[in-house]
């Protein structure tokens, strides 16, 4: 081989590492400091010196005899078709240059990794031309590039753009950069549209035709490909490692800190950090396109002779075989427990169609939301769900959801998915489902889809967004996985008001159940979720979110619920044992959706050419998973279902009985659908048809039989394992069908079995001609390598057949002729082998998923008694008096709640000396009063009073005892909130737009059985229209909606105002005022009466402005007191006037009606100006107020 060819494959002589010592590794420590420059240099020279003689003749008998891996020769070739591209000179300007990126990638930011000009520059430090692949991540001093973390980059998705930062790197030496056509400044797509133009198309990218014929064929294969994905960071095989070039290797470099090829924009990675390095850049909201090799080299040379292709004209077929974006890909290095979502909206006036994916399960939830101008219910689905991708077609989104989309409460990746093919159409959508489920017609799709089909409301637009859906997974090359193995659920707000309380988004931020602002790092810690979350399984946290997200409405259920943690406490021994194994369990649901996608042949990846042996990974994960879900089952065994008979909860007996017939595989089925069914009502979404969303009142009496025996609902799934256990025989860790299954399988295996035996014979000839029985067969670099001591083949020793491959100290490595002889023909018997094992995989994987009701149903239990072990732990071993609360049922009774010596358990768990406080509304000293008109200073704890209540009301309806000595309430179905100040400017909003759009809610969809908080209404604008609004509000809570109400103000007009009501009572937030000190103390307890001051000047004190502000203050506001008061009796007197003089005109000739008006309006009138508290009285003749 010519030494320019050494030269430039120098990288790829390293990956044989084990030619001078098969335990070595010569890639070099990523030091950027200056004082090791020097150091590694020498290193170097040493290097290349050590390595010249014996890589020379290696490569050279590599490419004499054939022998060189496949690949690795065809990626020399391929590698040294990407013919350098030299850069202009920068001339004096610098050695600092900026790279030119896609508009479609990076928003205007600098970063912050340039490398000043005059240092040296990243692979100049590491002198990375002859350190190929560096993936670690190296320590470096703090003035170095270092690879920046994700709270280091922006990740929000703004104009259907991935907006990161702006990637600046020092590429002043390097020999090769982006094409001009391809650089931000330049670029255009396919229809030749710059960016910035309306119909600009950021998936395409121009490539002229003159500069295309200039190309290698290899780097011609690359920007076809690249140009119909301009959007997305192209993963390009060669040979056993992924490369990326110019932009894309821009990105790998700053963000994952992978070094340079030599001098050029390229980095790489191998084959088995795909899903390491994909999950990074997926996380930061890029989309990857996987390009694989679609034949081996002797396949192309096959094709190549049949079609008559030049030589100089060859090159790999390879296809985008896998598609990752941050709503679709879900990766076996993601251990975290949340879900990922891509959600697709489509919109037509206020209604939306919805439709939400989830990466890992398929589970497909189908929604129709009859919305208000506010977007309220789409707000609240946001909130809950929390997709990491959105799907919209731009033209039919309308700017006030775009500016939801982008608000900073979510955070989604929006993408695009026009309607040029129609794609967004219910017919696209039926054809698809037709042609896995059969016609509609003939009843054959699943009861969830016909749901809607049948509902010609929603059916058209449900249909248009699933269609979009589907079209976009098609471009992701998914749709098959999804569509053959999606399991469909429906949400739907009306319905699930039947079975659960509503909490909507600005509840769940206003009362931090999910989250809470205290620790941006961690802002689950100090929420309602930390608090009641100590689930030690994964899908165990995924339900209890859901428990938490959707409180109980059916006072059975909630009941059955408090039964079971009171159980589960009578046994502490076995309930922390049940703890203790479940917690060792690795995520048993994401481990079955995964091996359910196995079950479909993905025509793609599946012809693919992969190093890496995937069937027998799949098959070895197979059968940990089922050694997993055996444990699971023998754990229920161990722990609870030996003292079941003495648990008082129906509920509990349920889930750890057996079904009666386990052996019935149709009853096993029938019996883990009832189990989904009796569980939707603890879910955010809801499944099945009408008669699964209500459930049964006589529960305890409909699940139990004549006998007196609990219909169970444990699956008994140890029969299906076993059954998979007679299939496959184990072998040194090795899978293989049991003889007899598959015949080909056993010809190839027997086949392979002989050609072992003739190397053992070969080897047994060679230890005798060479007289050494320690000459064994070395499998570190290449298959059967005869590995033999340096001394028997010196010089002319070493027989002429005798090709070197790899060595070590001492000894030295080789192929024969006969060697590979045999190894091609082990090659033919291994790939048949394997063909076979993957066809008998797919079989076993295609078994397991028709029967994933059963494993759902057992990983439900299993989950269900975590949730029940942490409420338990919450409600038995919290700090301060819990309490079992008592609900009932509202039906022909007036709502009330009576909650005595309440604490808020969230700041109680943080360390707060908490003060105790009851909460009375509609009942003993508080009868008929169902709205409380709350005073007291600022910073004296109303707020965090009106909180507590709903805290509490929200623990109590998921079936947890509640932080007081006393509860008791009338059943909650819905919670409004409106607390807190703060505008939304993405959205265009002000604060008190806000705080009307809040107000709304309960106004518009409150019931007599709901839950209402108010804290300051009205103080986002002026004080004349803050106080009229409050009053309105106030007077539609008492008087139409009489709903429980607690209402914070700082407007004490209110307070005469509506003194005399009969459903209002009035408390404040106790001080106590040091006069002479001019000091307020806070004492945080809820008393009877109200409080005539909020003491705003004297929080302004204890904050620190200085007495000469506070001093003014307080002269000002004696001022503004009475001129308030002056400027409202001159208004009303004005009023009063032209009042009576309409009452007193020539309009009114019934004189009857005219003296009806005159008192009736005298008596309005009073009432109006009784809350200024002045000394008014009404003339029974004229027209003057006298003061």
């Amino acid at each position: 081989m010519p030494q320019s060819q050494i030269s430039q494959s120098s990288n790829l002589v390293k990956r044989k590492a084990n030619v001078i010592d098969s335990d070595s590794d010569f890639e070099i420590e990523n030091k950027s400091s200056k004082n090791n420059q020097n150091k590694i240099e020498i290193e170097q020279k040493q290097l290349k010196v050590q390595f010249k003689n014996q890589n020379q003749e290696i490569l050279e008998n590599d490419e004499k005899s054939g022998n060189m891996d496949k690949f690795e020769k065809m990626e020399i070739e391929e590698l040294n078709s990407f013919k350098i591209q030299k850069k202009p000179s920068l001339g004096n300007s610098g050695l600092k240059k900026q790279s030119s990126l896609t508009q479609s990638y990076f928003s205007d930011k600098k970063s912050q990794n340039q490398t000043p000009a005059g240092k040296s520059s990243s692979f100049n430090n590491n002198n990375n031309k002859n350190n190929y692949y560096n993936t670690s991540n190296n320590k470096k001093n703090t003035d170095s590039k270092r690879p920046p973390s994700f709270s280091d980059i922006d990740v929000v998705n703004m104009d259907g753009e991935n907006q990161k930062k702006n990637l600046e790197a020092d590429l002043s030496e390097l020999e090769e950069v982006t094409p001009y056509w391809a650089t931000k400044e330049k670029c255009k797509d396919k229809n030749g549209r710059r960016p910035g133009d309306p119909e600009y198309d950021p998936t395409t990218l121009y490539v002229p035709p003159a500069e295309f014929k200039k190309l290698t064929n290899a780097k011609k294969q690359y920007w076809k490909i690249k140009s119909e994905n301009f959007d997305k960071i192209i993963f390009f095989k060669l040979g056993k490692f992924y490369e990326l070039f110019y932009e894309d290797a821009l990105i790998t470099n700053v963000h994952l800190d992978l070094n340079w090829m030599g001098r050029k924009m390229h980095t790489g990675f191998p084959e088995k950090c795909l899903q390491k390095y994909g999950t990074l850049l997926v996380e930061m909201g890029y989309k990857i396109a996987v390009v694989e090799q679609m034949e081996t080299p002797k396949q192309m040379e096959e094709r190549a002779k049949n079609q008559n292709i030049k030589s100089s004209e060859k090159v790999v077929n390879r296809e985008i075989c896998q598609v990752m974006t941050k709503g679709t890909f879900q990766s076996e290095e993601d251990l975290t427990y949340q879900p990922r979502y891509l959600m697709a909206i489509r919109i037509q006036g206020n209604n939306f169609g919805i439709c939400i994916v989830e990466a890992t399960t398929y589970l497909v939830t189908l929604g129709f939301l009859e919305d208000n101008d506010t977007f309220s219910l789409f707000k609240t689905l946001m909130y809950q769900v929390k997709p990491q991708e959105v799907l919209i077609d731009p033209s039919n989104c309308p700017a006030d959801v775009l500016k939801i989309l982008k608000s900073g409460f979510v955070k989604p990746v929006i993408s695009f998915q026009n309607n040029q093919k129609r794609v967004w159409e219910a017919g696209f959508a039926y054809n698809h489902l037709d042609k896995v489920h059969g016609e509609v017609e003939n009843g054959k799709w699943p009861k969830n889809l016909k749901y809607f089909y049948q509902n010609e409301v929603s059916r058209d637009l449900v249909f248009q967004t699933l269609g979009g859906c589907f079209e976009y997974y098609d471009q992701l090359l998914l749709l098959e996985n999804v569509i053959s193995t999606a399991r469909y659920q429906i949400y739907d707000p009306k319905k699930g008001v039947q079975n659960t309380m509503i909490l909507d988004s600005q509840c769940l931020q206003h009362l931090e159940i999910l989250e809470a602002s205290i620790n941006l790092n961690n802002p689950i810690e100090g929420s309602l979720l930390n608090l009641v979350d100590q689930t030690v399984s994964y899908f165990g946290k995924r339900m209890i979110k859901n428990w938490l997200c959707a409180p109980l409405l059916d006072i059975n259920r909630i009941n059955e619920r408090l039964d079971s943690i009171e159980d589960i406490n009578t046994f502490p021994t076995e309930r922390d044992a049940f703890r203790k194994k479940l917690q060792k369990l690795p995520d048993l649901e994401r481990l079955c959706a995964r091996t359910f996608k196995y079950a479909v042949k993905n025509s793609k990846i599946d012809q693919a050419i992969m190093f890496e042996d995937i069937s027998t990974a799949r098959l070895q994960q197979f059968r940990d998973l089922l050694k997993n879900l055996k444990i699971g089952y023998q754990l229920l065994e161990e722990t609870f279902i030996p003292i079941k008979e003495q648990f008082k909860s129906n509920r509990l007996k349920r889930l750890l009985t057996d079904l009666e017939g386990g052996q019935n595989n149709q009853n096993q089925n029938q019996n883990s659908e009832k189990m989904q069914e009796e569980n939707d009502g603890d879910r955010i979404f809801l499944e099945d048809e009408e008669k699964n969303f209500i459930f049964a009142q006589e529960e305890n009496n409909q699940h139990i039989n004549d006998q007196n025996k609990i219909q169970g609902l444990l699956p008994n799934i140890l029969e299906y394992i076993n059954e998979f256990d007679n299939y496959i025989r184990w072998q040194k860790d090795v899978p293989h069908p049991v003889q007899g299954i598959i015949e080909s399988y056993d010809i190839s295996y027997q086949k392979i079995q002989e050609i072992e035996k003739q190397f053992d014979v070969y080897l047994k000839q060679i230890q005798k001609q060479f007289g050494d029985k320690n000459i064994s067969y070395d499998h570190s670099k290449f298959k059967y390598q005869l590995e033999i001591p340096e001394h028997l083949v010196k010089g002319n020793k070493k027989p002429q057949n005798f090709e070197f491959t790899s060595g070590k100290k001492g000894m030295q490595r080789f192929h024969t002729p006969e060697i590979k002889e045999l190894l091609e023909q082990l090659d033919e018997a291994e790939e048949e082998q394997k063909n076979q094992l993957a066809l008998f995989a797919q079989f076993i994987f295609k078994q397991f998923q028709e029967n994933y009701k059963i494993w759902d149903a057992l990983i439900s239990i299993l989950a269900e008694l975590d949730c029940l072990c942490s409420l338990s732990l919450t409600s038995f071993y919290a700090e301060g008096t819990m309490t079992r609360p008592k609900i009932i049922d509202p039906q022909g009774k007036q709502p009330f709640l009576r909650i005595k010596n309440a604490r808020h358990p969230c700041l109680q768990r943080l360390g707060v000396n908490f003060i105790p406080n009851d909460i009375v509304l509609g009942c003993d000293n508080n009868q008929d009063k169902s709205l409380m008109l709350l005073t007291g200073p600022n910073m004296g704890g109303k707020s965090t009073a009106l909180r507590m209540s709903c805290i509490i009301a929200i623990l109590a309806q998921i079936g947890c005892y509640v932080p007081a000595t006393e509860c008791e309430f009338t059943v909650v179905d819905r919670i409004f909130t409106r607390i807190g100040a703060s505008d939304r400017l993405v959205e265009g909003k002000s604060t008190f737009y806000i705080e009307m759009e809040e107000a709304l809610n309960s106004v518009r969809y409150g019931t007599q059985n709901s839950l209402v908080i108010m804290d300051e209404l009205g103080r986002g604008t002026s004080t004349y229209d803050g106080v009229a609004i409050a009053y309105s509000i106030l007077k539609y809570m008492i008087e139409i909606l009489k709903c429980r109400c607690l209402f914070a103000t700082h407007y004490h007009i209110l307070l005469e105002e509506f003194q005399n009501s009969q459903n209002v009572c009035f408390y404040n937030m106790a001080c106590y005022v040091k006069e002479k000190e001019e000091k307020v103390i806070f004492l945080y307890k809820l008393k009877e009466g109200t409080c005539q001051s909020s003491f705003g000047i004297n929080v302004a004190k204890v904050v620190g402005l200085n007495n000469f502000i506070i001093q003014l203050a307080k002269k000002k506001a004696m001022e503004f007191e009475n001129d308030l008061s002056v400027q409202i009796i001159r208004q009303k007197q004005v009023q009063y006037q032209q009042l009576v003089e309409a009452l007193f005109s020539n309009k009114y000739q019934n004189q009857q009606m005219l003296q009806n008006k005159e008192q009736q309006s005298k008596k309005d009138l009073q009432n109006l100006i009784n809350i200024f508290g002045g000394n008014f009285q009404v003339q029974p003749q004229g027209s003057e107020v006298i003061i």
